[in-house]
């Protein structure tokens, strides 16, 4: 071993310089990837109609909330699907709002293609 400097403290031995190689990326097939775009705007759609009618109705966003709050999801899911959405989400509850799951999988796969997730807060 070689030093290069001395140092009481430390001592850095000298040895060959290595560079790491470049990564080779695998090549791009963006079909999947589009697919999974074109899936969320049915989400998107689902979503927005939704908003519009939370955003729209006192009496809907009153009921929603008090439900939620009750963590009744019998009438949380009913309220949900009377709005005429075609994808009913998950829903989740906190204290200080709801949480909506958007989720589609592929025709043929059981692995969804695409997510959205909205956080609406209460308190």
């Amino acid at each position: 071993m070689r030093i290069l400097y001395y140092n009481p403290y430390y001592v850095v031995p000298s040895f060959p310089y290595y560079s790491m190689p470049y990564r080779q990326y695998p090549a791009v097939h963006p079909k999947k990837f589009m697919d999974s775009a074109m899936r969320t705007h049915a989400l998107l759609a689902d979503a927005q109609l939704l908003l519009n009618r939370i955003s729209r109705s006192t009496a809907f966003a009153g009921q929603l909330m008090s439900a939620a709050q009750k963590s009744d999801s019998a009438d949380v899911g009913r309220m949900l699907t009377g709005t005429g959405i075609q994808h009913i989400p998950r829903v989740f509850y906190t204290p200080d709002g709801l949480v909506l799951q958007f989720v589609q999988k592929a025709p043929g796969n059981q692995e969804p293609c695409c997510e959205l997730r909205m956080k609406m807060r209460w308190s």
